[in-house]
């Protein structure tokens, strides 16, 4: 739906809908950030948490999931039934396992996993269009595919 910037009413039901989402993803947000506080802290009684806990059990959760879930950089595998395709797989499988680790596939992997173990993990993925195009602030080449994690304040 697009919006006309002349219609008053138009645009204050806008602003009334962004208050509401903002209202409503507020709880959200907060919760966020102490789960991420208390996965950083090192002394846990520094983040005023009413009780102390031996081990950071949120970092060790976390940790312990992130590595089973995105342990290393994924890798493709390209096979095919003629013998005359098998060349063509091949460098199909290369081209693509180097593009994985030209965009650093991997570790946007694991940041996107970890930030889904919090809460809310979300990963963009595409290719630019336009000349030095942008993906939440992270400039690529015209036509290069990127993979970028999605931060929760941005969604």
């Amino acid at each position: 739906m697009q919006i006309n910037p002349g219609n008053d009413h138009r645009l204050k039901q806008l602003r009334e809908a962004m208050r509401y989402s903002t209202k409503m993803l507020t709880p959200f947000q907060q919760r966020y950030v102490e789960i991420w506080q208390h996965y950083a802290s090192v002394q846990h009684n520094e983040d005023n948490f009413e009780r102390m806990l031996p081990v950071n059990m949120v970092r060790m959760a976390m940790d312990v999931w992130s590595r089973g879930l995105a342990a290393k950089s994924p890798q493709i595998m390209v096979n095919a039934q003629r013998a005359g395709l098998r060349p063509r797989a091949h460098e199909l499988k290369l081209a693509t396992n180097h593009l994985l680790d030209e965009i650093r596939f991997g570790k946007t992997l694991k940041t996107v996993v970890r930030s889904a173990l919090a809460m809310f993990g979300v990963l963009k993925v595409g290719q630019t269009s336009a000349p030095f195009g942008e993906s939440i602030s992270i400039y690529h080449d015209e036509g290069q595919a990127f993979a970028d994690n999605v931060l929760f304040g941005d969604w």
